[in-house]
């Protein structure tokens, strides 16, 4: 029982293009007495799922017990709103679904319930064309490749970053609303963001969740089109006494660097901090986290093929009973493998682990795009496992068709395989050191 297989079928119908042009037409009727251009935009993600027995005993906390196939409809609806208001000000209302995900999120039943993804004032060129401020719930997102795999931060697609060391829901994500500030500076090559979040309110300033940080970019395109050096600060706080973890990285992005189509990435991460408490003893963050990787992208060829290798480090915790927690805290969104790294229907193991990543792609159409991946994955600490360390190597092969500039179809294939790790892994380690959303056998 050390193979797990999950099948993934997604018919994306994304209907933003159309509502776009919908939403300016009809708010370009209205606009001339309130001085308001309303621009109403929505995306639709429709997945049909089929899971085998083993993939559905992982999924959904069965405990090692049998388990039938599964077969589901999943759906994430998008409606966003937009009103540009006199004198450069902006309202923003993003309104998304929870997804369906066959039960591997949470205890209950699944339920279609409503998130303010977004709802936010935006203010530009305050004092100064090169400064933007937005207020309200927002998203507070870095991604170094800016190819939607945050390996820090991406707060609404995330779970409480202290995971079971606070009383916050570890199991469900997408249900976390930060709200506060964020401040935008652009001038020549350089771009600052700073930004402060209340991430949950649970009561009194020691039980709420948040976090205060800033990134800046150095873009450097006379090395590659779009290169750029980051650095990245902030300083979260837990739902607890003497929790309050710094967080210090950044990473390089350097794209056709030496040769046309060949890039070159890394990130890293260090923590300190206090982790909060053991009985009456107090923890010291000490986490790590990064990636080095490239990619070869060979765009004079007919068929535009590419191929990427990276390396995944991301630390864990050893040891229940000393003062140190060693593991990365953060609100990471990677899903680059369906079943090890997925939250919506795999996994989605946070932190304690590595993983070496080799994918490829090609383009056979214009209207075809062909890609696979091969990762080999293990946790970083075992001592708590049984001594057994083998998260598996998960093969993902996935075809999309694009049907026009509105709507794609995806059928991704996921199979996991040795994962002798996660069959010794009980619910009390998963829930409280090692980042996983749900407990597996």
């Amino acid at each position: 029982m050390n193979r797990f297989t999950a099948v993934l079928c997604m018919a994306a119908l994304i209907a933003s293009g159309f509502a776009v042009a919908y939403g300016q037409d009809a708010a370009q009727k209205k606009n001339v007495a309130a001085g308001v251009n309303l621009t109403v935009s929505g995306e639709a993600d429709i997945d049909y799922v089929y899971r085998d027995s083993v993939a559905q005993e992982v999924a959904t906390w069965s405990g090692g017990a049998d388990v039938d196939s599964d077969t589901f409809f999943s759906a994430k609806v998008t409606v966003r709103i937009e009103a540009d208001l006199p004198d450069k000000a902006k309202f923003v209302l993003e309104l998304e679904n929870k997804r369906i995900d066959g039960g591997n999120m949470d205890a209950g039943a699944d339920t279609l319930g409503v998130n303010y993804e977004q709802a936010y004032l935006q203010l530009s060129e305050i004092y100064s064309d090169k400064l933007s401020v937005k207020l309200g719930v927002q998203d507070v997102r870095y991604e170094l490749r800016d190819n939607g795999q945050a390996m820090f931060l991406d707060i609404t697609e995330a779970e409480s970053s202290f995971g079971a060391a606070n009383d916050l829901s570890t199991t469900d994500r997408d249900t976390l609303e930060p709200v506060g500030f964020s401040f935008h500076y652009k001038e020549g090559v350089v771009n600052v963001d700073f930004f402060g979040m209340t991430v949950a309110e649970v009561g009194p300033n020691s039980a709420d969740e948040s976090i205060v940080g800033a990134y800046f970019r150095w873009m450097l395109d006379t090395l590659g089109p779009n290169s750029h050096v980051d650095a990245v600060a902030a300083i979260n706080s837990g739902s607890g006494k003497n929790m309050e973890v710094w967080t210090l990285g950044g990473g390089v992005n350097l794209m056709d660097i030496g040769s046309p189509g060949l890039d070159l990435f890394g990130e890293v991460y260090f923590q300190f901090g206090d982790a909060g408490r053991a009985g009456t003893e107090d923890l010291d963050a000490g986490g790590l986290a990064y990636e080095l990787g490239g990619r070869y992208s060979f765009s004079k060829m007919e068929m535009k093929p590419w191929v990427e290798l990276s390396y995944w480090f991301v630390s864990g915790d050893n040891d229940d009973d000393d003062d140190q927690d060693d593991r990365f805290i953060g609100y990471e969104d990677v899903d680059q493998f369906l079943i090890v790294e997925d939250n919506d229907y795999g996994i989605d193991v946070d932190t304690n682990y590595t993983g070496i990543k080799f994918s490829g792609g090609l383009s056979p159409r214009d209207d075809i795009d062909l890609s696979a991946g091969l990762g080999f994955f293990k946790f970083d600490e075992d001592a708590r496992l049984g001594n057994e360390d083998d998260l598996g190597t998960e093969l993902d092969v996935k075809i999309v068709y694009t049907y026009n500039a509105n709507v794609k179809f995806d059928l991704t294939v996921a199979s996991l395989f040795g994962a002798d790790a996660v069959k010794n892994m009980t619910a009390e380690e998963v829930a409280s050191r090692y980042g996983i959303s749900r407990p597996d056998q």
